[in-house]
């Protein structure tokens, strides 16, 4: 808020099926404390959560079209989710449906984002890369142990890459 004086509400829309959310925040804001030069002012941060997939929400009442979307480690580029379907075809289409707005990737390591990138070309080839794949300066630094592929990455950081693409 204190970046852009000019907004009024920072609404931030968490969608995904593994969230763990209790059913009653799922139909209501959360609203967050602000200082009181934003409360003075108006300013308001508000919290919404969709606990199923983004090509879901797209259709659904609650929808309004984004200024950002963001994607954390989300493994896009793997065929398959974790309950052995298809469910990031219909997504990568729908957050790639309107053109100019951001999207932001994040992965685990560098070998994933082109992967991801390609994925989506694949799914929609008029896609501009705004910021190519690099290491993301506001990543986690808490590391981890890396199950999946520990041979080659032993140690794994959250969002540690990051690319920014849009639809032209």
């Amino acid at each position: 808020l204190h970046l852009v004086p000019k907004l009024k509400v920072f609404k931030l829309v968490f969608v995904g099926p593994e969230l763990n959310i209790d059913k009653a925040l799922m139909k209501s804001f959360i609203e967050t404390k602000v200082c009181q030069a934003c409360k003075t002012a108006g300013r308001k941060v508000s919290y919404e959560f969709w606990p199923g997939f983004y090509h879901d929400f797209v259709g659904s009442k609650n929808y309004g079209k984004p200024d950002l979307i963001c994607a954390f480690n989300s493994g896009m580029y793997r065929p398959s989710d974790y309950q052995g379907m298809d469910s990031w075809s219909p997504t990568i289409e729908a957050m790639f449906r309107s053109s100019g707005v951001p999207v932001v990737v994040t992965e685990y390591t560098d070998q994933e984002l082109p992967l991801d990138i390609a994925r989506v070309r694949n799914i929609n080839n008029s896609i501009d890369i705004i910021m190519p794949p690099t290491r993301n300066p506001f990543s986690s630094s808490k590391p981890s142990l890396n199950f999946l592929s520990e041979e080659k990455v032993p140690v794994i950081f959250k969002n540690f890459y990051i690319t920014v693409m849009r639809r032209t």
